[in-house]
């Protein structure tokens, strides 16, 4: 392979992870709906959901129920918090395209995740659904 060859495939596309949905969905808890307004999902100071999550990595999938299954099951959030999930739907020809990309790990009976690599800015979000028991 020539150098310039080599350069060129290591060059960053503006193209979308092949196959992402024009929507895609992640779950949070309603307590967190204020900073996400101001400041972008991922972009407030709060815990992850996941002791193992990166750090500065955004969660989606692609279905509601996904969404709210993998938020419901939260290793890290306070009691109180239980029973208060939200579902933001969020549109992905709003996001950097170079920041996307399909989450290795699959876990049986749910769909394809995707992890956006930075802020999601609360333009590219709508509240989809809401759960309260």
């Amino acid at each position: 392979m020539k150098i310039s060859e080599l350069l060129e495939a290591t060059v960053e596309s503006d193209e979308k992870e092949p196959g992402v949905p024009a929507v895609l969905y992640h779950g949070t808890f309603k307590p967190y709906i204020k900073s996400i307004k101001k400041y972008g999902l991922g972009g407030g100071n709060y815990d992850k959901n996941y002791k193992d999550s990166k750090d500065g990595v955004i969660y989606l999938t692609t279905n509601i129920h996904d969404a709210v299954s993998y938020t419901e099951a939260s290793e890290t959030i306070p009691n109180d918090f239980l029973g208060k999930v939200v579902v933001l739907k969020i549109q992905t020809d709003m996001l950097d395209p170079a920041k996307i990309f399909k989450d290795p790990i699959k876990v049986a009976g749910l769909g394809t995740i995707y992890e956006y690599h930075g802020v999601i800015q609360a333009e590219a979000l709508s509240y989809e659904s809401k759960r309260h028991h």
